[in-house]
């Protein structure tokens, strides 16, 4: 099976594998993919550290069929300020369902959507056989206030995984940093995010 790790800069990428996109498994973030077990990259306590912590409860969902983890300014990341993963409740393999990569732009959302312009270039050649589709700073859902906009390109697989390239740009009403984060999505979590995560 191909192991590629999804940097911010591609280049090997558009020279090495311009149509390897058969199986978004077949790539990492910081080493880690979808169908990994958590437990392979961080240990028993850090995982349940992390769930018990008051700032990361993971449960920022309406359902709370899923819930999200986020690890940040680990020494072993060597691309990312930090990893989000979206695991399901109650699953005590910690099995993975969506990785990201997130990078921090504090008031400098413009830096971000240049480096996401840079990304998105190399993702049109490693995701040449996938769905593309885009969006223009649309109205982010968490956001009541409809002040906080997202910036999107997301690459469909044909078993309805997909890729995504995304620039948020957090209302100061949120207590949330501008970020750009690359991630790899599973369908079934994806559907999940479509259809309950904010009903």
């Amino acid at each position: 099976m191909k192991r590629l790790s999804l940097y911010l800069f591609l280049v090997l990428f558009t020279l090495q594998a311009p149509s390897w996109a058969d199986d978004i498994r077949d790539f990492q973030i910081e080493g880690m993919s979808i169908g990994d077990s958590l437990l392979d990259h961080f240990s028993l306590s850090e995982i349940t550290s992390k769930i018990n912590s008051y700032e990361d409860k993971g449960y920022i969902y309406n359902s709370r069929d899923f819930y999200s983890l986020t690890f940040k300014n680990y020494p072993k990341f060597k691309i990312y300020d930090a990893v989000q993963v979206q695991l399901k409740d109650n699953d005590k393999e910690y099995k993975i369902y969506t990785i990201g990569g997130i990078k921090y732009y504090i008031s400098n959302i413009k830096d971000c959507y240049e480096k996401m312009r840079i990304i998105e270039k190399e993702f049109d050649v490693l995701f040449s056989d996938t769905n593309k589709k885009r969006y223009t700073k649309r109205k982010h859902v968490y956001d009541k206030t409809g002040k906080s906009t997202t910036t999107d390109a997301f690459y469909n697989f044909s078993n309805d995984d997909y890729a995504s390239i995304q620039c948020f740009d957090w209302s100061k009403d949120i207590n949330i940093s501008d970020q750009l984060n690359v991630t790899l999505t599973s369908y079934e979590f994806g559907f999940f995010l479509a259809n309950q995560a904010y009903d």
